[in-house]
């Protein structure tokens, strides 16, 4: 947990990665998108400041699921590097969730796992 932490708010929702990530935006004229982007030095001072914030780690390593999950608010999605993903120490840290995929696949790439817990968060 002692990677730079980039907090990307857009409206309602905060992802944190445990990397910085680069952002291609393309709205049509009818979207209007506010997007606030903070660094911090690690996840400790992130979630000092976002303590009202229930906490969202998907990790491959739980066994809830983010269909059945519900997601509290104020919240914040957190996702790690797609090579390794999250530290286990991430599951000591609110509630651990995982997007079921294919056993034929080690894990999805990041844009993939953050476009489908969007989805499913603004779906419920």
């Amino acid at each position: 947990m002692k990677n730079t932490v980039t907090q990307l708010a857009l409206q309602s929702f905060v992802i944190i990665t445990d990397i910085i990530v680069s952002i291609i935006i393309s709205a049509n004229f009818n979207i209007k998108l506010a997007l606030i982007v903070s660094n911090y030095n690690n996840f400790t001072e992130y979630h000092k400041g976002a303590s009202q914030h229930n906490i969202y780690p998907f990790m491959l390593q739980t066994d809830n699921l983010l269909l059945y999950t519900k997601i509290a608010k104020p919240y914040s999605l957190v996702f790690g590097p797609e090579g390794g993903g999250l530290s286990l120490d991430y599951l000591k840290v609110g509630t651990a969730i995982r997007i079921p995929h294919s056993n034929s696949i080690d894990s999805l790439n990041l844009t993939n796992a953050v476009s489908i817990a969007l989805y499913e968060v603004n779906r419920n």
